[in-house]
């Protein structure tokens, strides 16, 4: 099994969860039935096939160090077409739990406008309001009753699709228990750069040109090749030290942008704990009478808005996060089990 790598004081997971059967029979199922993750495991085969022919007809080292770097090719583009079939499984599963945060939330404005038209039409036979304003209740109730079934509709639409095309019985609710932020260390980038495919074919690719330098310099080929491949060893040796330097860049730049996601994602948690605090004052006051149901029903939609500004920021630290576990090269079937939790939707 390929080494998946988990940055020192990156966050927290609770592995007890994470790495439940049940979310590796999730994830099986999907690559082993999804046409798009089938014919790329086909694919990928093929080119390991090719390889081991390769082997087996070499003659020389140039011949094994050419079938590597085919190779290396034929994992970039593996790994590449992998990751953006399981993109697409994390932005539907993380589309769906929007759906259900909305419905949530339009089913909590539908309570606030059939209540509110209840008491406006109380209050008409008494004066208390006008005959305009139950009305305009009415019609925000009707309203917020479409708005309630359109996410009713569309969140059992979406799981159908989902239980139907994932090839699974229950769908799992993508999370990330995010508790510090992240960091790139030089023993991380020694270890990624000790692993990653490319790199690697850059550097054979450099060794093939020294060889055929060092062959047409002993004249064992044409001698005017000699020039041509010690300059494009030269070039392979610049393009390994450039990419190198581009990858710690990218890796470092996902991680302040998962810094950034963390701050986002405590920032509202922070500030929904202490909406919290308060709408119990809020909820013993409607409950007594001394507010309207429009009054705490606001205060509980304001609460939905902190889950929204998590959810953002919670996504932002999941595509970041993927990111960075594509430019390491980590099997998207090890590295998606580190942000899926065990709940069911």
């Amino acid at each position: 099994m390929k080494k998946i790598l988990i940055i020192p004081v990156f966050f927290v997971l609770f592995l007890n969860v994470l790495f439940s059967n049940e979310l590796e029979m999730f994830l099986s199922s999907f690559f082993e039935n999804n046409p798009g993750a089938v014919s790329v495991e086909l694919e990928w085969q093929n080119c390991r096939d090719n390889y081991n022919a390769s082997l087996l007809n070499a003659g020389s080292k140039m011949d094994i160090i050419q079938a590597d770097i085919v190779r290396y090719e034929g994992f970039e583009e593996y790994i590449g077409q992998k990751w953006d079939i399981a993109l697409s499984l994390i932005k539907t599963l993380l589309d769906m739990k929007k759906i259900t945060l909305e419905r949530n939330i339009a089913d909590t404005e539908y309570k606030m406008y059939s209540e509110d038209l209840t008491n406006k039409q109380k209050a008409l036979n008494y004066g208390g309001v006008s005959s305009e304003q139950v009305d305009m209740a009415l019609v925000e109730r009707d309203y917020g009753f479409k708005v309630l079934e359109y996410y009713k509709t569309l969140y059992t639409q979406t799981r159908k699709y989902l239980l139907e095309s994932l090839y699974v019985s229950s769908i799992p609710e993508v999370f990330v228990y995010i508790s510090s932020a992240p960091s790139v260390s030089a023993e991380d980038m020694a270890e990624i750069k000790g692993r990653v495919n490319f790199l690697k074919k850059i550097s054979l690719q450099q060794e093939l040109e020294n060889a055929r330098y060092k062959m047409a310099s002993a004249g064992v080929t044409t001698s005017y090749l000699a020039e041509y491949s010690r300059n494009k060893a030269k070039v392979y040796e610049l393009k390994g030290k450039s990419a190198e330097q581009d990858l710690y860049f990218q890796l470092s730049t996902k991680s302040e942008k998962m810094k950034l996601s963390f701050a986002k994602y405590e920032y509202a948690t922070e500030k929904k704990a202490i909406k919290l605090d308060s709408m119990k004052k809020l909820q013993e006051a409607y409950e007594k009478g001394y507010i309207t149901s429009i009054e705490y029903y606001r205060g509980v939609l304001e609460l939905y808005e902190f889950d929204r500004q998590m959810l953002s920021a919670e996504e932002e630290f999941i595509m970041n996060y993927i990111d960075f576990l594509r430019l390491s090269e980590t099997d998207p079937e090890e590295g998606i089990l580190l942000f899926l939790d065990g709940r069911k939707i």
